[in-house]
């Protein structure tokens, strides 16, 4: 499983209209993706509604002043909107997301595999706008939805700096969320609600509501910024898949040219299964990455890799990747095994001037330094590239090199 959920800085996609109409994100979002995050911003009530294009549906809503959502796009990457207010485009989804043309119902599936969705804190599984979701391939489906797998409960977050945006850390109400995209429910604990809203940190935009509703954000060391109205605190309830837990292992069958690396996927964030591979290189800044095999949870996995160079230090950590990001484990080193040393002896006691003498003999290993004599003896790894340079008495000079094999 791949990254499944991209944050953008929102996108102004303009103004919707009365009627159907095309928006196309081929500029925004990359080839191969499926869907789109959405925030429309309205100044009254209206009805407004999103598709998948070439869908023969059309769910509308009334809504009121901000409503967010995810749906599909077709393979040139547009989808229909209708209603009134602008349009924000604030994620995208790849191919581990599905969406479907039409909107399914629980008489279209396995009822077993699948949940119908709701905003309780109880279910194990939580959709934003109407429909299904597969808990066992974890896949969303259906026309306006967003799905996540995971848990949460209703908390209320009191900040003590009121009527301002004001940072907050959630890793105390939900553990670990490094990296996730969340969907959040905003619900001021007033009948007369001014003004709340949630964004990133350090985002400069200032997007309230005056009313509940339920808004992408992304979380940025488990921390977001909220806007809570004077007379309140704000309900937040949050459901992502977090980001897994990965170690790394020492290396095994350390040898000349090759070794193998070892790691352990021991959670994969309430995702069914996570991308796994390794990042390794001479140095801490790694630069190669092994491909990536779908692990479930609690999963020891290795990978072998080749083509090193002897007697050489090499850096290596676990990697797994899930729905909310990448997780590393922690670097490891190993030193592969040093090159033998074999004896050459090298004559050029056959060389010969036809009319003069030879004055030098220059012997230059590969990597080393050049000597000089008739006969010599080297100590050094093999293969090398050994080369001999004759000079006559007249100072001509004539060369060979030869490469010397490692036995076998």
């Amino acid at each position: 499983m791949s990254q499944s959920f991209f944050w953008l800085d929102p996108i102004n996609l303009g103004a919707l209209t009365s009627s159907w109409v095309d928006k196309d994100v081929s500029a925004h979002i990359p080839v191969g993706s499926t869907g789109v995050l959405l925030r429309l911003v309205l100044s009254s009530t209206a009805f407004c509604g999103f598709r998948k294009k070439g869908s023969s549906g059309g769910t509308r809503q009334i809504t009121n002043d901000i409503y967010c959502a995810m749906v599909g796009v077709d393979t040139d990457r547009i989808f229909q909107a209708y209603g009134s207010g602008t349009l924000y485009l604030v994620g995208y989804t790849n191919s581990s997301v599905t969406f479907y043309d039409n909107v399914l119902t629980t008489s279209d599936l396995d009822t077993d595999k699948v949940y119908v969705l709701s905003y309780t804190s109880s279910d194990d599984a939580w959709g934003l706008y109407f429909q299904l979701y597969d808990g066992v391939s974890h896949s969303v489906i259906g026309e306006i939805n967003a799905g996540v797998y995971g848990n949460g409960s209703l908390v209320v977050v009191t900040p003590v700096t009121k009527d301002a945006w004001v940072e907050i850390d959630l890793s105390a109400y939900f553990g670990i969320m490094e990296g996730a995209i969340g969907f959040f429910y905003l619900y001021a604990g007033t009948d007369n609600v001014t003004s709340i809203g949630i964004r990133p940190v350090g985002s400069s935009e200032d997007i309230r509501s005056t009313d509940a509703f339920r808004p992408f954000c992304k979380l940025t060391n488990n921390k977001v910024e909220v806007y809570v109205p004077n007379d309140s605190g704000v309900f937040v309830q949050f459901y992502a898949i977090v980001t897994p837990l990965v170690s790394t292992y020492a290396a095994e069958d350390v040898v000349l040219y090759s070794a193998t690396l070892r790691g352990r996927l021991t959670d994969t964030g309430r995702a069914s299964d996570c991308a796994c591979n390794f990042e390794w290189g001479k140095t801490i800044s790694y630069g190669e990455e092994t491909t990536a095999e779908d692990f479930p949870d609690d999963t020891t996995y290795s990978k072998g890799i080749s083509g090193l160079d002897a007697g050489e230090t090499y850096h290596f950590r676990a990697k797994a990747t899930n729905g909310a990001g990448s997780s590393y484990g922690s670097d490891r080193s190993f030193t592969t095994e040093p090159a033998p040393m074999y004896t050459v002896i090298v004559d050029a006691s056959l060389s010969y001037d036809p009319d003069g003498s030879i004055a030098e003999y220059k012997w230059l290993v590969e990597g080393g330094s050049p000597v000089y004599g008739v006969t010599k003896i080297f100590n050094t790894e093999l293969p090398k590239n050994i080369t001999l340079t004759v000079t006559d008495d007249d100072g001509l000079t004539d060369a060979i090199t030869r490469t010397i094999p490692a036995p076998t």
